[in-house]
């Protein structure tokens, strides 16, 4: 059936969306945080790998102020990490 180009659906409320949408939708709403790697302390962003989140620390405006405004720049100050991991 096609839906206008939005070929993923997701099993958890129906949302259909492109996959890497669906994906970052998925991890934000979803998964639970303990078996999400990395996520930020700022808002609901959530991901795998480091390089991601340091990314999405540095193109959000509001995120680059609230990282500079950490003892050192420090990253880590906004990083966290799953219990798990």
């Amino acid at each position: 059936m096609y839906n206008g180009g939005l070929a993923y659906i997701c099993n958890h409320c129906e949302k259909d969306d492109c996959k890497g949408r669906l994906v970052v939708h998925m991890l934000r709403n979803h998964a639970p945080q303990d078996r999400i790697r990395l996520y930020c302390t700022l808002c609901r962003f959530r991901c795998e790998a480091r390089d991601d989140y340091i990314k999405h620390l540095t193109k959000y405006a509001g995120h680059v102020q609230a990282v500079r405004s950490t003892p050192n720049d420090d990253l880590n100050q906004v990083l966290m990490k799953a219990g798990n991991n």
